[in-house]
């Protein structure tokens, strides 16, 4: 396994997917607020319940996709980190 400096490109594919891990955690935790306060506001009164149990339970399934990319972007991470982020000819998206 090389040591050292990445090379410039291999930096800034790693740069790249700690970009997208940050972003996907900061959403996280937005989409964990607004639960939470969905949540307290329904049981404050019953009237917004039927109203708000959607947004809930949508918010739940997003909350599911975001976990489902940030796994897969931390095994991209993971694997580069492997690799000394050497080009192999594929980009994290799959394309050239």
């Amino acid at each position: 396994m090389r040591r050292g400096r990445l090379t410039n490109k291999g930096q800034v594919r790693r740069d790249g997917v700690e970009t997208a891990m940050m972003l996907l955690h900061a959403m996280l935790t937005d989409v964990d607020e607004l639960m939470v306060r969905n949540q307290q506001a329904m049981r404050r009164t019953a009237l917004v319940a039927p109203v708000l149990e959607p947004a809930v339970d949508r918010l739940h399934h997003m909350r599911a996709e975001l976990r489902l990319c940030q796994r897969h972007l931390s095994g991209v991470w993971s694997d580069g980190e492997a690799q000394r982020w050497i080009d192999d000819g594929v980009s994290a998206g799959g394309q050239e």
